[in-house]
């Protein structure tokens, strides 16, 4: 059995062993994402984040409606994440000025 740092297989090509890096990253901001949802009354079911587009541009687009910056940031990387279109919390900081996250 290899040896592995933080699950990743050193015998693993490079491009899945920089997939599996950015899996674990995508997850952790899901978890912020969801933690900081919590405090605001609303549940979110992490797989069905994960792999529902619907869901998760929903929940997404919820997210960056509420007026909390944190909340609004943490949901634009989570959209990056997952490879998702813009959402409105970037589009409105871009068509505010700001420069998009």
């Amino acid at each position: 059995m290899a040896l592995t740092y933080m699950g990743v297989d050193p015998n693993m090509p490079m491009n899945a062993a920089a997939q599996a890096e950015t899996d674990s990253l995508c997850l952790v901001e899901i978890i912020e994402l969801k933690w900081l949802l919590t405090g605001h009354g609303m549940n979110v079911h992490v797989e069905q984040l994960q792999t529902d587009r619907e869901y998760a541009r929903d929940l997404l687009d919820r997210a960056a409606a509420i007026p909390n910056r944190a909340l609004q940031d943490a949901a634009d990387r989570v959209r990056a994440c997952l490879r998702l279109s813009e959402g409105p919390s970037t589009a409105r900081r871009v068509a505010n000025g700001a420069r998009a996250a």
